[in-house]
């Protein structure tokens, strides 16, 4: 509503020249990065039209890596453009940013890569609580959580086709440190409750729920990946205000490293099972099925 305001002012009032966004991924041969130019007015920044150069500096070695334009169209369909280098940083090595204007104009900074860590379960494990090592000292771990490949189950007589909806339950601020790395203790039975929640937030509501697998998943970040105020999670009403989460020197954005793991949990089908999972599609005709009045085996009916 305040942004239709005549007393909003378009000016930015920032004197200096880029705001950045983007993180070196030693995971991966290509790096990404954003680079916005600061203008006196909204209405005046050109993001198809970008006069930088953008290069990195391996510190260890002194190389230097110039980073290309490149045409991309956003997720809101709108054109802009992004910067892209071909390279494979290594872990535990320094890289400094620098973003050069057309008059001179520096904006910089600069990451040092994690750790490469290793994940594992807990000796510790049981059927329900699975317990998740994370091997390594590393910096910060930005994010963590189990995403479940759940399935609605549709019954066999409705003539409906299942519904695979992935589900993240989140476990972040949940790890504690531990001797050479962290660890998580998940709930299974708690986040099938979770996953019964979900599925009745996108009008699934259905007794009849499996999953397909189950993969924990975290993103392990450098040092500088910390909440504004250094609080517990990250608060988009923060993000969004400029300069609240910055760490470019002559410029706004953030500028940083890490990279995401990925660890499959096999969970047994007993397990599954006992927790409030199904193994076999619902009401399929045949004996003991031919009772098809039952509310279990009537057609579901989701509200979309």
């Amino acid at each position: 509503m305040t942004g239709c305001d005549d007393s909003v002012s378009p000016s930015v009032g920032e004197e200096r020249p880029f705001t950045i966004f983007g993180y070196l991924d030693p995971s991966t041969s290509t790096q990404l990065l954003r680079v916005i130019p600061i203008a006196e007015s909204i209405t005046e920044v050109d993001l198809v039209n970008v006069e930088a150069e953008v290069r990195t500096i391996h510190e260890e070695s002194g190389t230097v890596t110039v980073w290309r334009q490149m045409p991309v169209e956003f997720s809101d369909s709108t054109e802009g453009l992004i910067y892209s280098a071909d390279f494979t940083p290594e872990y535990e090595n320094t890289y400094r940013l620098e973003v050069e204007g057309s008059s001179g104009e520096l904006a910089r900074s600069q990451t040092t890569i994690p750790k490469e860590v290793n994940i594992s379960l807990l000796t510790t494990s049981t059927l329900f609580r699975p317990g998740i090592f994370i091997e390594g000292e590393l910096p910060n771990l930005v994010q963590a959580g189990i995403l479940y490949d759940a399935v609605a189950l549709q019954p066999a007589i409705s003539g409906q086709s299942d519904i695979r909806v992935p589900i993240l339950v989140s476990y972040r601020g949940e790890q504690d440190r531990s001797d050479g790395g962290w660890e998580i203790r998940a709930n299974l039975r708690n986040d099938f409750e979770v996953v019964r929640q979900a599925m009745d937030g996108v009008c699934l509501t259905t007794p009849f729920i499996t999953i397909r697998g189950a993969n924990f998943r975290a993103f392990v970040g450098d040092e500088t990946w910390v909440p504004p105020g250094n609080a517990a999670d990250f608060d988009e009403s923060l993000l969004v205000q400029p300069g609240t989460f910055s760490n470019i020197e002559n410029g706004l954005g953030f500028f940083g490293s890490g990279y995401s793991v990925d660890f499959a949990l096999r969970l047994a089908g007993s397990t599954l099972t006992q927790i409030g999972y199904i193994s076999n599609k619902p009401c399929q005709p045949g004996p003991g099925n031919s009772d098809f009045s039952v509310p279990e085996c009537q057609d579901l009916e989701p509200c979309f």
